[in-house]
């Protein structure tokens, strides 16, 4: 039998044996709400800040870091200015931190920060060079070093949402509460008002990173969550969680 014969045959046995990639752990609000749940009770009980950070920031002063002055006149800057209308009206330069991902030519990082207001565009947690602390301490540690108030931080948007399980999350919390899909407006989610999709949202790997900034430093910001918002922009997902 000719080689060319058996190539299709051989390509067919591969794929069948194939392993299928893997479904993320958190990709439904069953999936996502037990730790969401666990966030969100550690927030309200939190009264002081973890131990241990004075090394955290050690660690993340390792990072290599470029830190700029951001004007927002691209496509990015419209976009995520635009996207903080109803919230903050932010200045027309945003300092931006950037940490380099392992990879050559990646970012594992990208953070903007204005009064009040951090913006997390990109993250990559398997780009991350060291691993030497979670996603929470480098963004709360970054707003710092900007030169902003701990005490201002209200908002924390998660920009153009790439995590699969997260927009899953999302996309399941809109049919669940009849909410139309197409997300073009901002819907609030809180506690009180909407506790399963919220606490769903909460548990989401863009949703617990919020909640663990207001965990570990739970003394310097002494504030909880006032609820989580989440809007589609040209079919990108956005979440913002707001602190009280």
């Amino acid at each position: 039998m000719r080689i060319t014969a058996i190539y299709p045959f051989l390509l067919l046995l591969a794929s069948a044996y194939a392993s299928p990639t893997p479904k993320p752990d958190c990709n439904s609000i069953a999936t996502c709400k037990d730790k969401g749940e666990k966030v969100w009770k550690l927030v309200q009980e939190a009264s002081a800040d973890t131990p241990g950070l004075s090394d955290k920031y050690e660690l993340y002063k390792a990072y290599k870091k470029f830190d700029t002055v951001d004007t927002l006149n691209n496509y990015l800057g419209k976009g995520i200015k635009a996207l903080m209308k109803g919230f903050t009206d932010l200045p027309d330069q945003l300092k931006k931190t950037t940490i380099t991902g392992k990879t050559q030519g990646t970012d594992a990082y990208e953070h903007f920060y204005a009064s009040g207001t951090i913006v997390a565009n990109n993250n990559f947690r398997q780009e991350d060079p060291v691993r030497a602390v979670n996603w929470n301490v480098i963004a709360f540690e970054g707003y710092k070093e900007a030169g902003f108030q701990p005490s201002d931080l209200k908002y924390v948007l998660r920009f153009e949402i790439s995590n699969v399980g997260t927009k899953a999350v999302i996309e399941e919390v809109y049919k669940d509460a009849k909410k139309d899909v197409a997300g073009s407006e901002w819907e609030k989610w809180t506690y009180t008002a909407n506790q399963n999709e919220f606490l769903g949202l909460l548990g989401t790997p863009n949703g617990n990173g919020p909640g663990y900034i207001l965990i570990d430093y739970a003394a310097t910001l002494k504030k909880k969550i006032a609820g989580i918002h989440t809007k589609k922009v040209d079919r990108e997902w956005s979440m913002v969680v707001e602190y009280t």
